[in-house]
């Protein structure tokens, strides 16, 4: 795809910031209008770029978060907590006028959960010229429409990126079909996006059929993520579906940007896509048995073992 994907010199940028989620256990989700007792479980720093670029720091990828946080015990946890993960922070910005992102999390006992996400006001920023001499010598820039979005040359900083090789990947959770939205997808080469929202985009067309039409248009590659029926991968030269990895769910939260994150892992080692893949979903499989949305984050062999414990089922 690109010769400087797996070169070790060409690093990972992502571009969110992270937030904290606040943990509930619930019995059951209750009725609209019904009271029912919930369980403090703790507080967890979450996001899905955070969380994605802790993933790739925990796999021994040099990752860079580019975010902003504010001077607060909130921003020092969310800082903190990403600096023992491995994050390099060193392009990270502070604005006290930013809204720090806080999510209520309530997890029930089928290891199902409901996310009340907090909104940030409405910030925007610019790239420095430092990140965006960055952004340029990245292998991936891994990112939300939302987040780029935020930044007033974000437009012109990802187009420059990729004019020096760097491969733009999107997590098109919240997608909306606008042109807005149709501009950025124009700048992807590789899109993640879950079920629900690829049905939202392709306006009942054939998976199949869409994906080539995204194909045509630009990408390289259309990765859908469909819970537990496993995911769907296209790209120009194959087509590679991978059932789920069988397992109990104890907190589903992260395993999308779990997912994500070791896909891009497995491409900046070079591996084929049916690898890639398979790791990918492992991954996932192994988050959702732990809860939080941090519990993701292994080291390589972590995944190999749990793969020999729980072996995935032959993709097709």
């Amino acid at each position: 795809m690109n010769e400087a994907i797996a070169n070790p010199e060409r690093y990972v940028v992502a571009v969110g910031d992270g937030g904290v989620d606040h943990y509930y256990a619930l019995s059951r989700w209750p009725d609209l209008g019904e009271q029912i007792l919930c369980r403090p479980m703790g507080d967890y720093v979450g996001g899905m770029i955070s969380n994605a670029s802790s993933t790739l720091a925990g796999y021994g990828r040099h990752t860079y978060l580019i975010g902003t946080t504010t001077h607060s015990p909130e921003g020092d946890f969310i800082l903190k907590t990403l600096g023992e993960a491995g994050v390099d922070l060193s392009h990270h910005n502070y604005d006290d006028n930013y809204t720090i992102v806080v999510c209520n999390i309530y997890l029930t006992s089928s290891g199902e959960r409901t996310i009340f996400v907090g909104l940030d006001e409405g910030c925007t920023f610019r790239f420095t010229p430092e990140q965006q001499k960055l952004l340029n010598g990245a292998a991936f820039i891994y990112t939300t429409m939302n987040k780029i979005e935020l930044y007033e040359n974000g437009y012109e900083a990802i187009a420059e990126a990729r004019e020096h090789g760097a491969l733009v990947t999107y997590d098109l959770e919240s997608y909306e079909d606008d042109e807005r939205h149709q501009k950025y997808l124009g700048l992807c080469d590789i899109i993640f996006v879950n079920d629900h929202d690829f049905a939202h985009m392709a306006h009942g067309k054939e998976e199949a059929v869409y994906c080539k039409t995204l194909l045509e248009n630009g990408a390289k590659m259309v990765v859908i993520t469909k819970g537990g029926e496993g995911c769907s991968v296209y790209s120009k030269e194959m087509i590679v579906n991978q059932p789920a990895c069988p397992v109990k769910p104890v907190d589903t939260t992260g395993a999308g940007d779990t997912f994500n994150s070791s896909f891009v892992y497995g491409l900046t080692q070079g591996w084929c896509l049916p690898k890639v893949t398979a790791f990918a979903t492992a991954a996932a499989a192994r988050c959702v048995t732990m809860v939080g949305s941090r519990s993701g984050i292994a080291t390589l062999e972590e995944v190999e073992a749990f793969v020999k414990e729980h072996p995935l089922p032959p993709q097709r």
